[in-house]
């Protein structure tokens, strides 16, 4: 089951609170698609769309997804 990334949806809300999903993909350059399954948990973004949404929020790179990463490598190497 998908880990939803509220955090994510609470940046975009202090960004502007009638910001929608729509408004940030389309400032971004993505399909509002592909932000939605970002912002839910059903997909994990590439460098590319990394680099994008730390712009996007002005933030560091690392600061966006290191908690994930380490969790997802901590599972797989639960096993």
């Amino acid at each position: 089951m998908a880990k939803s990334r509220s955090w994510l949806r609470v940046m975009r809300k202090m960004k502007g609170d009638n910001l929608s999903q729509e408004d940030v993909a389309r400032q971004m350059d993505m399909s509002t698609r592909h932000y939605q399954d970002i912002e839910a948990g059903r997909t994990f973004p590439g460098r590319a769309s990394k680099l994008k949404l730390a712009a996007f929020y002005g933030k560091q790179i690392f600061d966006f997804f290191a908690n994930e990463e380490k969790a997802a490598l901590a599972e797989l190497e639960a096993g």
